[in-house]
């Protein structure tokens, strides 16, 4: 179980204990284009970043920074970018130290762009490795 699963039970028991019923929870589709050509469409929440997103999948983004800065897990939107938040300011500094001050808008930080609606699609060029995870 990832830590965004667990997050979204302990919701679930907190609300019972004090009484409030579940609310239900808006689902937001997006769709993983890995390097190896498969397409994965999880269901997650909004705000989620594509990071926290791309934890459902078997093998998510490679992202080795814990605060956003390294710029290693870029990926590239293909359709719904009207369906992320615009870039922050220092997701445009990471970016543009980068590639330049003339790079693609297309390209963005998995671990800062956060959804707001379905219909992303995004092509991932690193993913987590078993044999780096596991040490092997």
């Amino acid at each position: 179980m990832t830590r965004y699963h667990l997050r979204n039970r302990l919701k679930k028991r907190v609300g019972r204990w004090l009484g409030r019923a579940p609310q239900a929870v808006e689902r937001i589709e997006v769709t993983f284009v890995l390097p190896d050509g498969s397409e994965h469409t999880v269901s997650t929440e909004p705000a989620y970043t594509l990071h926290m997103a791309s934890q459902f999948l078997e093998t998510p983004i490679h992202a080795p920074c814990p605060d956003g800065s390294c710029g290693n897990c870029r990926v590239r939107i293909l359709s719904g970018q009207e369906s992320l938040r615009p870039p922050s300011q220092v997701e445009e500094a990471l970016l543009t130290r980068a590639l330049g001050p003339d790079r693609d808008p297309a390209i963005r930080l998995a671990c800062h762009a956060r959804l707001t609606g379905s219909g992303v699609r995004v092509q991932v060029d690193r993913v987590w490795k078993l044999e780096d995870v596991r040490g092997v």
